[in-house]
């Protein structure tokens, strides 16, 4: 009940408030209108005299249409007559005048045929055939006919006539026809006029000079406004006079019926509005009582359950009326939420205790694969550091060309095996988002030409010819590790997957080239056996191999690792190829720097450079590995320095001797007893041995150890070490 009366009172408040807006909006619109009311009431007699024209001028046309269709109707009727029975032609002519009389038409017998007849005269005549040289001619006064017509359509307040096309006046008012042909010059002017608006006809008598309509003509001592309409199909035109006081009083007693009314409803508004806006207020009231107190405990009680307080003790749920029920009906659903929410908190709690085990176990198989990679890396790197280090030892020192070409091929299938290496370290690199990119200035014709040459014994086992022309470029500022992997990548998969005697094409294209930057484009085709469509976006994910019967060769990576380096250098990847035919791959680096002058890679056209020193210099290595210290000994041999040796941190610490100190230190960092990174700290802690350089030298090459190196060591050497970084480090230490 008390949910109705509120209802009632709400809907009732509502109307109230819609009527006064209404109301209001009424007002202003007839406040802000009032003078165009008044500008239309002083137009009414042209508004009057316009309809009533128009109407008239209709009657006329429609009248005189039925008559003509009556006449043509009779004339068919007594020529038909006359056609069947010519003996009685008196007679029938006879009873044909009297007929038509009304009509304003007569009935000849004609031996000669009218060729036309002009529309435009003032009778119209239509001939029916009788027989030979015979016609029945009906000619119809078309004048008399019409003002006939007007007769019998003539009104009592205004004066109507015909005006026809040789501005003729057809009235039975002597007096207005006189007076009218006088003006004949301005009826002409007028019936020129022949569909004229009201909105226009307004317009025209506002005009102060009417030249082109005078609307107003004096007949005798009265003063006639005047307008024309003209008759459908015929140049007739009717014109209507009124005298022009009468047009005024019905323009005044409109007026001031409008006036009236407006006044009155103008009060009658006022009214309405006081008596909307007391309703308003004590309905206001009666909201404000009935309604505002629930709704703020319901507030209040909405506000709680938002707080998680499911049991707060409502005041309406003891209500006997609807808002108790429904207050009883929210308190139910609070407890069912209560539930709910309870449930749902364990669970949340289930599923973080279970995500929070799994992400620990996820974390510790990540940090057990990373150090699994760093180990693998270690003890795969060392050997290699043998294998490289010594065999290039031996290059150098040997004069026999065939052996040095033996040992050229062994120094370069162990960097063929060291790159494999650096896959795997690459791989968890890129899991991990720590690709650095450390771009220095290259020549494009060196890094290719050296790849070529490191997989010669590849391709030159199958027979394979690798084709490319140097470019002469400039050199460009790139990263020469991560291009020679790219490079060395895209041509073992080539090698692998052509038969033998095939061959491979390498292309270098410089687009876009300026002074400062230009786009890199490599292009490799081979003849292989090509890649089906399906396989193509396959052949770049990891671990991903597309051969079945080639499962056995190779990672996998190569290729993943080779986009996500090229995505990494601003750059994209794409390929080409058809099954039997063969395969093109398509590099485009966006964007690399130019550099104009030009470098010499002395490692490819010299022998070493070794610095000469003034004194004798001391040097420290230290490695648990024997033929590791050897190789690096065997490095420096050239430069003639004094060595002391040390299998781990604590060994060298304790052969230190306060009379002579090294003048650097190369370290390794993985050892028993005392890693490199501890023996760094030491010597940089104390006082007498702080200003010695550690250099350390590590197999691994993991951004982690990386980051250590450099806040405890002055430098870095990755194994293999090879002779340029070697002497850049040397020359820089004792320069």
């Amino acid at each position: 009940m008390l949910l109705k009366n509120k209802f009632f009172v709400a809907l009732t408040g509502t109307i109230t408030i819609y009527s006064i807006l209404i109301s209001v909006a009424t007002y202003q619109i007839i406040a802000i209108n009032e003078k165009e009311i008044t500008s239309v009431t002083t137009n009414v007699e042209n508004k009057y005299i316009h309809r009533n024209v128009s109407h008239y001028a209709n009657d006329m046309s429609n009248h005189l249409s039925v008559k003509l269709k009556e006449i043509s109707h009779i004339s068919n009727k007594y020529a038909n007559i006359l056609k069947k029975n010519s003996n009685n032609i008196e007679d029938v002519l006879n009873k044909s005048n009297e007929e038509l009389r009304k009509y304003s038409t007569s009935t000849y017998l004609m031996n000669d045929e009218i060729i036309f007849t002009n529309k435009n005269d003032r009778f119209t005549i239509k001939q029916y055939k009788i027989n030979n040289g015979i016609y029945l001619t009906f000619k119809t006064n078309i004048t008399r006919l019409v003002y006939s017509i007007s007769e019998s359509q003539t009104r009592n307040d205004f004066l109507s006539l015909i005006i026809d096309q040789d501005m003729n006046v057809v009235t039975k008012n002597k007096s207005a026809q006189q007076y009218l042909s006088e003006y004949k010059e301005k009826l002409n002017d007028i019936t020129k006029i022949e569909e004229l608006t009201f909105d226009e006809m307004i317009t025209m008598r506002n005009i102060s000079t009417k030249k082109a309509w005078d609307s107003e003509i004096h007949l005798g001592k009265e003063l006639y406004i005047i307008a024309t309409q003209p008759i459908n199909n015929y140049p007739w035109n009717v014109a209507v006079l009124i005298k022009k006081k009468t047009a005024k009083s019905y323009s005044e007693e409109l007026t001031n019926k409008i006036h009236n009314n407006y006044n009155t409803f103008i009060k009658k508004i006022i009214s309405s509005i006081i008596m909307l806006t007391i309703l308003t207020l004590f309905i206001s009231t009666l909201i404000a009582n009935y309604i505002k107190g629930p709704l703020i405990l319901f507030s209040q009680w909405i506000r709680e359950i938002q707080n998680g307080n499911y049991e707060y003790n409502n005041p309406l749920l003891y209500r006997k009326d609807e808002l108790g029920a429904l207050a009883r009906n929210v308190s139910l659903m609070a407890q069912h939420i209560s539930t709910l929410v309870y449930d749902l908190e364990k669970k949340i709690d289930d599923r973080t205790n279970r995500l929070k085990k799994s992400k620990e176990l996820a974390e510790s198989a990540n940090i057990k694969k990373s150090k699994f990679i760093a180990n693998i890396s270690h003890e795969l790197r060392t050997p290699l550091n043998a294998i490289l280090g010594l065999s290039l030892y031996l290059i150098e020192k040997e004069d026999d060309e065939e052996k040095k070409k033996t040992l050229n091929t062994l120094y370069k299938a162990g960097e063929g095996l060291l790159e494999m290496v650096n896959d795997i370290l690459d791989l968890s690199k890129i899991e991990a988002n720590k690709t650095i990119t450390n771009n220095e200035p290259n020549s494009i014709d060196n890094i290719i030409t050296n790849i070529i040459d490191i997989i010669s014994f590849q391709s030159n086992s199958k027979n394979i010819n690798i084709n490319y022309k140097e470019n002469k470029f400039n050199h460009l500022n790139i990263d020469k590790k991560n291009l020679n992997k790219i490079v060395m990548n895209i041509l073992s998969n080539a090698i692998k997957f052509t038969d033998n005697g095939g061959n491979i094409n390498i292309k270098v294209k410089y687009l876009n080239s300026t002074n400062l930057s230009t786009d890199l484009m490599l292009e490799f085709t081979d003849n292989g056996r090509g890649i089906e469509k399906k396989d193509i976006e396959r052949i770049f994910n990891p671990f991903e191999q597309i051969y079945d019967k080639d499962k056995d060769q190779g990672t996998g990576l190569g290729l993943f690792i080779t986009k996500k380096i090229i995505e990494d250098m601003n750059g994209n990847i794409s390929i080409e190829s058809e099954v039997g035919t063969g395969t093109s791959i398509y590099i485009t680096l966006k964007d690399v720097e130019v550099i104009k002058s030009k470098i010499i890679n002395k490692y490819h056209h010299m022998r070493r450079e070794i610095c000469k020193f003034n004194s004798r210099k001391y040097i420290a290595i230290v490695d648990d590995i024997a033929f590791n210290r050897e190789v690096l000994k065997k490095k420096l041999e050239p430069y003639d320095f004094d060595i002391i040796e040390g299998s781990n941190g604590k060994d060298i610490l304790d052969k230190l001797n306060e009379n002579r100190l090294p003048d650097v230190i190369f370290t390794d960092i993985k050892m028993p007893v005392m890693d490199g990174i501890e023996l760094s700290r030491i010597i940089k802690d104390l006082e007498k041995t702080k200003h010695i350089p550690v250099i350390a030298i590590t197999a691994q090459g993991m951004l982690d150890e990386e980051t250590e190196i450099k806040k405890y060591c002055d430098g870095y050497l990755t194994k293999p070490i090879d002779n340029e970084s070697l002497d850049l480090v040397i020359s820089h230490l004792f320069k």
